[in-house]
């Protein structure tokens, strides 16, 4: 008699062969070039760790094509901006998107001849385009073309600036105004799906970048004041419990 376990791996196996067969049969809808381009993921895990096929990568690869092409070089072309790569983030990963480097030493002879070492960097640019699995089906759900745009914008301005600090919000204003610019967005028709946590951004995605930079300068300072007066009252309150937790534990 065969295992149960076995045969549910085995049913496993088998069906994400298959799935994995019709997911390439739409792939042959794009051209292979792009897939050489755009890195896409294939599978994700399942409730019980299995690994299950992801569908429509088509989509994942035509939309980055598309955000490349059409939003991120012309935004790097104007402030002199390079990145490596774009791919996309998996689904199943918290952030939305996020900004690697990766540091490359280079060995070169320079103009004398001596050998001289070069620190460059290797930077990727992952976007989640397809929905968390808490928020939707990821095999056919993907975020708004709104999110789609907040997330890249904030991206390519992490080449500039890695931290959230004031030289980062004021830059981000500038991009998504140069982005409104172009005709490549436009706050009155484009929503959010994954609202920032800063106001500053919030504001900065709002008006397409057209606010003050005193407007945007307040809500900086109240958002940090904000913070720290809520870490200063969770201290406040983890050290009034610690005399209990000495009592109760002698």
């Amino acid at each position: 008699k065969v295992p149960k376990a076995q045969v549910r791996s085995a049913s496993s196996a088998a069906t994400l062969r298959s799935t994995l067969s019709e997911a390439k049969k739409q792939d042959d809808s794009v051209d292979p070039a792009l897939y050489a381009q755009y890195f896409s993921f294939c599978t994700m895990k399942g409730p019980d760790g299995q690994k299950i096929a992801l569908r429509n990568r088509d989509k994942v690869v035509k939309t980055l094509h598309d955000l490349n092409s059409k939003v991120a070089t012309p935004i790097c072309r104007k402030f002199g901006l390079r990145f490596s790569f774009f791919s996309e983030h998996h689904c199943q990963a918290k952030k939305a998107g996020v900004t690697v480097k990766e540091p490359m030493r280079l060995r070169k002879k320079n103009a004398d001849g001596e050998e001289i070492e070069e620190l460059r960097h290797l930077v990727t640019i992952r976007l989640r385009l397809r929905v968390h699995p808490t928020k939707g089906d990821p095999h056919k759900d993907f975020i708004s073309r709104g999110t789609q745009m907040a997330v890249l914008l904030h991206e390519l301005c992490h080449l500039k600036h890695m931290n959230h600090g004031k030289g980062f919000m004021l830059f981000l204003r500038e991009i998504f105004a140069h982005a409104k610019t172009l005709g490549i967005f436009n706050p009155a028709e484009l929503s959010n799906e994954i609202p920032s946590p800063w106001p500053w951004e919030q504001a900065i995605f709002r008006t397409g970048g057209d606010v003050e930079e005193e407007e945007l300068l307040r809500l900086f300072a109240e958002d940090v004041a904000a913070r720290k007066a809520k870490e200063a009252a969770k201290a406040a309150t983890e050290g009034a419990e610690q005399p209990e937790a000495a009592e109760a534990h002698p």
